[in-house]
């Protein structure tokens, strides 16, 4: 693709939503989980997207996908065309969620990652996020920020420097050894 940088990141950033979309797709309609290599993204000559792969065989179904070019990545995936009609994803601000199409959004500013949560701690992290009425993703990213801060080095406290006096003498100095103080204190 010869373009500049920021048409070849836009252009990415859409391929990558458009993929998350159909992924969100499939795992909600069929419950199978695809990978992102799983989904291809073609376009023909008129720039119209295609969805590709071989798991649409296996699943008997086409679905398309939409992208949304208002200055942040966006894509809408259906089973069909028809669910996607009239839809404006930037009119619409791109919020538009419904039981026929999924929208994703990539957020330039963010990385999407993954983890494998035991289904237990899966549970006890959506129960916590209800009770404090907050989303899984809002209590994951406290949690991070939180281990993060802990992990930063506080810079050391000064020490105390003992070489010189705290307080300075203002009498004649002397000098006595341990013996001569011992000599001086009467223990009982």
């Amino acid at each position: 693709m010869q373009a500049p940088a920021k048409e070849r990141y836009d252009w990415l950033l859409g391929r990558c939503a458009a993929k998350d979309a159909v992924r969100m797709l499939i795992q909600e309609r069929f419950g199978q989980q695809l990978c992102a290599a799983d989904v291809e993204i073609a376009s023909d000559a008129s720039g119209r997207l295609s969805v590709e792969g071989a798991w649409k065989q296996r699943l008997g179904v086409n679905p398309v996908v939409e992208l949304a070019n208002s200055g942040i990545a966006g894509a809408v995936a259906a089973l069909n065309a028809a669910d996607l009609a009239g839809i404006d994803l930037a009119a619409r601000g791109l919020t538009y969620l419904s039981r026929c199409a999924i929208l994703t959004l990539v957020n330039p500013e963010s990385v999407r990652t993954s983890i494998d949560l035991p289904r237990d701690l899966h549970r006890r992290l959506h129960e916590a996020a209800a009770r404090k009425g907050c989303s899984a993703r809002q209590l994951i990213l406290r949690g991070i920020e939180q281990a993060v801060e802990e992990s930063t080095p506080k810079r050391p406290r000064r020490r105390l420097n003992l070489d010189k006096p705290i307080v300075p003498s203002t009498g004649k100095p002397f000098d006595l050894t341990n013996e001569q103080i011992y000599d001086l204190i009467d223990f009982p």
